[in-house]
């Protein structure tokens, strides 16, 4: 079995409990509400060469100690998670659906609803990473090939039913091939961000949250760290801190397409009007030591 996935959910959490549900990528941690067990854990895990997937499901203690909870494995097939500590959301191995899952008392997953992906924009493709924003009352999943004319990537935002788990569609931000992966929300839940070297044309994208959930694409600046003579820098992914900041690494490259070392990390200050300044140099910039970038996550404490 290969492992897919994980979620950390808190106990005990409420729909809108502003702040502990900040999603930065596949892994999302959020702060214990409770004496007894931390968190509720959820791994998406292949079966064999099915095409499908189990959630085993945990309780963590303090100390990271992992306990499986009764009824683990569930039959949930998602290849993408997220968890709001009321539902959790996947979207399946295949297919158009986002489904959600109720959260019983102990941790355990119950079917809760289905929502078609595919029917605000009638492309066939299916849903890539959903996540949330910090509030977990807007989900967000990334539509390959899903604009009015099925022929660019958007992020379709939906609210949250909160007595059903069922979601409501509220528009499709962006329309670009540029865009990739799961945005990255800044403290104030304002703004979002990823980021991504496609065709080598490097950019950030960058997304103003509305008040409805819904997401508008910014024209931002895109400033680079300053680099070599000769070279550039592939961005790929972001992560938000709890303030007004982003992490992106970046990998250095000369020519179409030839790296000049390993990727490093640039930082970012999200200013007002969502536009973003750095002062990240090729100098001062961190060499990421695990090889190529595959995800990124920032700790709660930022």
């Amino acid at each position: 079995m290969l492992m897919r996935n994980i979620v950390i959910a808190s106990m005990n959490l409420t729909l809108g409990a502003a702040a502990a549900l900040a999603q930065a990528g596949p892994v999302s941690s959020v702060p214990a509400t409770t004496s007894g067990p931390s968190a509720w854990v959820y791994v998406s895990s292949l079966i064999g060469n099915t095409g499908r997937s189990d959630v085993y499901a945990f309780t963590a203690a303090s100390s990271g100690k992992l306990t499986s909870i009764s009824g683990s494995p569930f039959s949930v097939d998602v290849s993408s998670m997220a968890v709001n500590g009321l539902y959790l959301f996947g979207a399946p191995t295949s297919g158009s659906f986002i489904d959600s899952y109720h959260i019983e008392s102990n941790g355990g997953l119950h079917y809760a609803a289905s929502t078609n992906a595919s029917a605000p924009n009638k492309c066939s493709n299916t849903p890539g990473p959903v996540f949330l924003d910090h509030t977990g009352a807007s989900l967000y999943d990334f539509y390959y090939w899903g604009d009015s004319i099925c022929s660019n990537n958007v992020y379709q935002a939906w609210n949250v039913v909160k007595s059903t788990g069922k979601l409501t569609y509220v528009n499709a931000g962006g329309s670009s091939e540029e865009l990739t992966g799961v945005l990255t929300f800044t403290g104030n839940n304002e703004y979002a961000y990823t980021a991504d070297c496609y065709h080598f044309s490097p950019a950030i994208s960058g997304f103003k949250r509305n008040s409805n959930g819904s997401l508008t694409q910014l024209a931002i600046n895109n400033p680079w760290p300053k680099a070599p003579v000769n070279q550039g820098y592939c961005p790929y992914l972001a992560a938000a801190d709890p303030t007004n900041h982003l992490a992106i690494p970046v990998q250095p490259y000369v020519g179409y397409g030839s790296p000049a070392g390993p990727y490093q990390l640039a930082t970012y200050t999200v200013q007002s009007n969502g536009n973003l300044t750095t002062a990240s140099t090729y100098a001062n910039m961190p060499k990421v030591s695990v090889g190529n970038v595959t995800n990124l996550s920032m700790a709660p404490s930022g």
